[in-house]
């Protein structure tokens, strides 16, 4: 029974979840919210995971495993949450891919913006690593994460993105 306590099911949807609620909680206290939070939920998802990994395995009373029983390692574990950011970044390019080809074939913009697309993909790995070094000075100063508003990217890759995003709104 111990060992099924302490067994680790890693959800792929934990990250997206974890944004999810982030920017629910974003748009009740603003009433709504843009491309630049995404990017930062998402970096702020990625360092509260991987804090709470670090905690479990700081914890030497305690062992954790697979499903399939065998003893489950940190760096398994960080493996996984790196693969859950990186088909997040995927779900985000292609949502805001899909958007801006919807809006090419509406005539509302002449082609789909690959080069904000690529931005996009950089201001989320920038995100990732300017909150894990918020997360280590947080560790070391004893104090909570918390969700900042670092702008990852440039102005017009954001203005693109928001734009798009009302666009396909008013089609619904």
């Amino acid at each position: 029974m111990d060992r099924i306590k302490h067994t680790v099911v890693q959800s792929a949807a934990s990250l997206s979840n974890m944004r999810a609620g982030i920017l629910k909680q974003i748009g009740e206290e603003k009433g709504q919210y843009g491309y630049s939070e995404v990017v930062n939920a998402c970096g702020l998802s990625y360092a509260k995971l991987y804090s709470e990994i670090e905690q479990r395995h700081e914890k030497e009373q305690e062992q954790y495993y697979n499903a399939d029983g065998t003893l489950l390692t940190k760096e398994e574990e960080i493996e996984w949450l790196d693969m859950q950011y990186e088909q997040e970044i995927e779900w985000q390019k292609s949502c805001f891919r899909i958007a801006a080809q919807g809006q090419v074939i509406q005539g509302n913009i002449p082609e789909t913006p690959t080069k904000e697309i690529e931005e996009l993909e950089d201001a989320f790995y920038q995100a990732r690593d300017d909150y894990m070094k918020l997360y280590n000075e947080s560790k070391q100063a004893g104090r909570p994460l918390a969700l900042q508003n670092f702008i990852f990217g440039n102005s017009r890759m954001y203005e693109m993105l928001n734009r798009l995003g009302n666009l396909q709104e008013r089609v619904k």
